[in-house]
């Protein structure tokens, strides 16, 4: 008879156990559904009342899908966590076209903290309704430790672009890459001559509409307007300024503020490159020990010469057909371009050495 009591409390204590580990269980299910239905409303709401800017009141939605709904967007890649996978960048080349993207981002690809896209995704100007999945399907495989950079040339001329950025990740690091102005308006010029038949090709002063400082002559050489309207989306500390000669003349140093930029270890060692007294720059060591890797990693000729191991270098062009037909309007131009290039120098807090055209300029005036 005891033996039959004993079995029956134990029965009960069991029963009662059990209702109270359902109650528990119930009740975390109960709180969890409860914060994600909170999350998910003040995300949405975020994202109607977002505006653009920066500021500790302003809403923080890294990864916010057009729809507004948090789904495959958020999720980790396929593969492994500590594994390689592609993953959403953490720094986007964002210009300018021309002036020099393309080589920084093959330049980065080879620094073992960076994974770096072999083209430009366009995601934020012609691909954004296609999606965060698709976006992250066109970055590189990396690993946890590395930065994925997407770089396209054409994202801060959009201020849309920059909008879609912004509510993609407010802290992203942005860089952007500016070229001495009267080269890159020169380049525009040849590169539009060059298609045309001799009796078709216009002067540069034609080509520039007779006016030297018109819409389509700034531009190309006021980089201070774009570069301002980053500044209207992120804090100045998200955006970083490098020159095209700097990258293409100088890697080494370049890298070392990327790094800085972005926190990273050092990745290349100094012994990786050599100084070339032709060009008055560095170019990367042909018998170094990554060099066989970096010449794989980078494209042959257009981005680094195999004969010298440098990266390729437009360099500055004393002569332009069609300019010299009228010094005095091209020194015009240059006029123009000295003024904004002090007004970018103010707004970024460094100058770039932008004086051999000027230079030229100035002889063909007295002459």
């Amino acid at each position: 008879m005891a033996t039959v009591k004993v079995s029956t409390m134990i029965s009960h204590f069991s029963s009662v156990k059990m209702l109270v580990f359902a109650l528990m269980l119930s009740f975390i299910l109960a709180v969890v559904v409860h914060l994600s239905i909170r999350d998910f409303k003040a995300v949405s709401s975020s994202a109607r009342t977002w505006t653009p800017g920066y500021g500790p009141d302003l809403p923080k939605v890294p990864h916010l899908p057009k729809t507004g709904i948090l789904g495959k967007s958020t999720q980790l890649g396929l593969k492994l966590p500590h594994g390689r996978q592609q993953r959403l960048p953490g720094c986007i080349i964002v210009g300018f076209a021309n002036g020099g993207a393309t080589a920084l981002r093959e330049l980065l690809s080879v620094h073992p903290g960076l994974a770096a896209t072999r083209n430009e995704v366009k995601f934020f100007t012609e691909n954004y309704q296609k999606g965060q999945s698709w976006y992250r399907q066109q970055m590189p495989l990396s690993f946890p430790s590395q930065i994925t950079v997407e770089g396209t040339q054409t994202y801060i001329r959009s201020p849309e672009a920059l909008t879609r950025i912004f509510r993609f990740n407010a802290n992203i690091k942005l860089i952007a890459v500016v070229q001495d102005p009267v080269n890159r308006l020169l380049s525009a010029y040849i590169k539009e001559m060059s298609v045309l038949e001799p009796r078709d090709q216009l002067t540069f002063k034609e080509w520039c509409g007779f006016i030297y400082n018109a819409p389509k002559v700034l531009r190309y050489i006021n980089y201070e307007a774009p570069i301002q309207e980053v500044y209207r989306h992120f804090p100045a500390k998200n955006l970083l300024v490098l020159s095209k000669e700097d990258v293409e003349l100088r890697p080494f140093q370049t890298l070392k503020a990327v790094e800085k930029f972005l926190g990273l270890q050092p990745g290349l060692s100094p012994d990786e490159f050599v100084e070339n007294t032709d060009r008055g720059g560095t170019c990367f060591n042909k018998n170094g020990l990554r060099y066989p890797l970096i010449r794989e990693m980078m494209t042959a000729q257009k981005v680094l010469d195999l004969d010298t191991g440098c990266l390729v270098y437009d360099g500055n062009m004393p002569y332009v057909p069609g300019v010299r037909a009228d010094p005095d309007f091209f020194q015009k131009v240059v006029g123009v371009a000295q003024k904004t290039n002090v007004r970018l120098f103010q707004l970024i807090g460094k100058t770039f050495d932008w004086t051999t055209n000027f230079k030229l300029a100035q002889a063909k005036r007295k002459t």
